[in-house]
This record gives structure tokens, sequence and C-alpha cells, in this order.
């Protein structure tokens, strides 16, 4: 492992900012225990809710087959670059997202952008966990909230219970 002063040299800092990098830095990092460790945790952050949960809505709004064409395109031209990338210069360097890119000056932007888009992303997912935890602990009511029509809703008379009436007794028998 490389000591953190070769660090501060490598993201274009002087010597007074090696010092900095090593205040802020502390002791060393800690390395992967294995490859397979390194794998299980790239695959997870590659794979997330949006590639179980939506690709396959997006593929079949978007026209099927003739959508995978340009997606995988973009994928392997754009995509796996960028996200070797990414995952080369972290392992490289040892460093966070903000850090590493003072490498290129011109590219020191990225890094706060990444912060700021993988908090928008965490407080997104939150909600979303958010909702299914609700509806699935409401779901073990009987009968389920949602299955009626309730004033308190603001429900007017263009709500029907009859059809809902005709599913619940069809399914609960």
């Amino acid at each position: 492992m490389m000591d953190m002063r070769r660090l501060g040299s490598l993201v274009g800092g002087s010597s007074s900012e090696s010092s900095k990098l090593e205040a802020f830095e502390g002791a060393w990092r800690d390395v992967w225990t294995s490859q397979t460790d390194y794998l299980l945790s790239m695959i997870g952050y590659a794979v997330g809710l949006g590639n179980i949960w939506r690709f396959p809505y997006l593929t079949y709004k978007n026209g099927g087959g003739a959508f995978l064409v340009p997606y995988v395109a973009m994928l392997a031209f754009t995509g796996m670059p960028v996200f070797f990338l990414e995952c080369s210069l972290g392992q490289f360097s040892s460093l966070g997202p903000v850090l590493v890119w003072k490498a290129v000056p011109i590219l020191q932007g990225v890094g706060v952008t990444m912060v700021f888009v993988s908090a928008f992303v965490a407080l997104y997912y939150n909600c979303i966990i958010g909702y299914i935890l609700y509806y699935f602990i409401a779901s073990f009511q009987y009968p389920l909230p949602w299955s009626g029509c309730f004033e308190s809703w603001g429900a007017d008379e263009s709500c029907n219970n009859e059809l809902k009436g005709i599913l619940m007794t069809y399914f609960l028998i």
C-alpha cells in the first residue's frame, strides 16, 4: 500500500496540502480482504433497486428489443468505461470521490457532484422503501385499508364499493 505523502502528490497537492491530506485521512485506509469481497461489493454497487424493478418496465415502454440495442451500445461505450474509471481511480488512490478528482483539476467538481447525487439517490430510495414498508405492514390488516371508500379520504358518490366487494369475495373464497 502507498504511504499518504505519495497519495498527496498524486492528487496534485503540495507538501502542505499533503500534510492536510494526512490529517484528513488519518491512518491507513482499509483494504479488501479478498477478491471475492471486492467483486461482491462492486456487484452491490452496480446492481440496485432500479436495475431490478424499473428495467423491465422501461424496456417494455420504450420498444422492447429495439430499446435494448441502444441501451447495450451506451452501456458498452459509456457506462462500463466510466464505471471502470471510477473504480480504478478509487482503488488506485484509496481516496474518496471528492479528493480523487484533484488529479485532474478541471474535473474537481465531478467528485462533489457524485456526493450530491449519491445523497439525493439515498433520500429517494429511502422514501420508496418507507412506502414499501408502510403498505407491507398495512396489508396484514383485515379488511385492507384501501379496500373500501371512506369519507375521511374524501370519497364521494363516484366511489364504487360494489366491484371491490365482488372481487374481495371472489379472491377470499
